[in-house]
């Protein structure tokens, strides 16, 4: 399982038909001595397995990390992302966004907070929404 080189599981969920979603932080990108001033260099990652272990898809992306998952009982799983960066400058604000995405992978909708107001869960984020 080469592609979990470099990355820290946060959290996972399982569908009713046993699919599971793993999510977390990707520090590839790591520098020897990560820098105070500048955005943590984490990227967002998440997989979707089969019940046999076979890979569906995965996503690396931007700045920050993804914080919590949960799946409905369709298989849609809902991410919850913080300290997400839009921009390599450190003095743009971070924030946080629920998102929740289909079985292929795709964003069927998302919501985002200024990080100060972030939920704390994908539950509060969900009753938020």
């Amino acid at each position: 399982m080469h592609w979990l080189e470099h990355r820290e599981v946060i959290d996972m969920a399982v569908s009713p038909d046993g699919e599971t979603v793993v999510v977390g932080r990707d520090d590839d990108d790591m520098p020897a001595a990560p820098s105070p001033e500048e955005p943590p260099p984490w990227r967002p990652w998440l997989a979707r397995l089969a019940e046999d272990g076979t890979r569906l898809h995965d996503w690396v992306e931007g700045r920050g990390q993804a914080h919590g998952v949960a799946m409905d009982a369709d298989g849609r799983a809902y991410v919850l992302l913080s300290e997400l960066y839009d921009d390599p400058d450190p003095a743009t604000p971070e924030r946080c966004e629920l998102r929740a995405l289909g079985r292929d992978g795709q964003v069927r909708w998302s919501q985002s907070w200024s990080e100060p107001s972030c939920p704390v869960d994908v539950a509060t984020a969900a009753e938020a929404v």
